[in-house]
């Protein structure tokens, strides 16, 4: 009877000293994270300089996640709706191993024009350079940092899926800020491009844009997917530019794409430069963003 007393005790004292280590670890060391499974939202600085400018970024994290998995930012389009997008991306994901940040670039936060959002806030109205610090690619960046120290992760890379307004922020992040931690960028329906094209004034083409080659051979090595839906062809939808600059580059969404991409492709040829970049055309969709992004999370998922 005491030699099982003696094995019962040292059972006991075995998984007391486990618990009391879980419990210390837990109280005092692990770092809990403010992010929530499933849906929320956080509001993080947006610039490292400006402490009292934040932005609201609408997450959802599947009970599935871990670190290591994927966290994809999701940009939205003109209207600014970053919880639409979350919602929309939250019921597709379900419980797949993804992580999303879908930043609000509010007014509030940037100006009403273009040049704050889609074209990332390079430069002022009176088309004076900003800091980079100030471009609205950077803050992606800083987004991505503090959510990975708010979770306690060593991810070091995110994907980023734009459409729209969102897919014209995505491809110029690529050719302007080719060192972000962009591991895949999908850039989807966009409006109109800023074409590798050095003779042409920015935005629509490189010239005065403060870009040389060393940058582009970078934004080339990118893996960047210029996903257009084939039935995006409606050359007066009301959220299209008609300017002469973006009629040069087709009538519609498509056709603008297809010779962005091919012009890119051809340039990168030329120049003896490797080009990791892809076209992706979505059968039977137009310009819907739910669809298209049922399209991105396919192509995350497979790598």
């Amino acid at each position: 009877m005491a030699r099982i007393n003696k094995k019962f005790m040292s059972k006991l004292i075995t998984i007391s000293i486990t618990i009391l280590i879980v419990f210390i670890y837990t109280k005092f060391f692990r770092k809990e994270s403010v992010i929530p499974v499933g849906k929320g939202h956080i509001s993080v600085p947006a610039y490292s300089d400006k402490k009292n400018k934040n932005i609201k970024v609408w997450t959802y994290k599947s009970e599935t996640w871990e670190e290591g998995d994927p966290i994809v930012f999701v940009m939205h389009g003109t209207k600014r709706n970053a919880k639409e997008y979350r919602d929309v991306w939250a019921k597709l994901v379900g419980q797949k191993h993804i992580f999303i940040l879908a930043p609000e670039f509010k007014r509030s936060l940037t100006s009403k024009s273009s040049k704050s959002y889609n074209e990332g806030n390079m430069f002022d109205d009176k088309h004076l350079p900003n800091p980079k610090k100030h471009w609205a690619f950077t803050v992606v960046e800083n987004v991505f940092d503090k959510v990975v120290e708010l979770e306690d992760v060593s991810n070091n890379e995110y994907d980023i899926f734009g459409h729209s307004a969102g897919g014209q922020f995505v491809h110029r992040m690529v050719l302007f800020y080719p060192e972000a931690k962009i591991r895949k960028a999908i850039a989807a329906n966009s409006g109109w491009y800023t074409f590798p094209d050095t003779t042409i004034e920015y935005p629509y083409g490189l010239k005065s844009g403060y870009i040389d080659n060393s940058i582009m051979e970078e934004a080339y090595k990118k893996d960047l997917i210029v996903m257009l839906g084939v039935r995006d062809t409606n050359d007066y939808h009301w959220g299209l530019r008609r300017t002469e600059e973006a009629l040069l580059q087709g009538e519609d969404r498509l056709a603008r794409g297809l010779k962005f991409y091919d012009f890119a492709k051809s340039t990168a040829s030329k120049t003896r430069m490797e080009f990791n970049w892809e076209m992706d055309t979505v059968p039977d969709v137009g310009h819907q963003y739910s669809k298209m992004s049922e399209e991105a999370i396919r192509l995350i998922e497979l790598d």
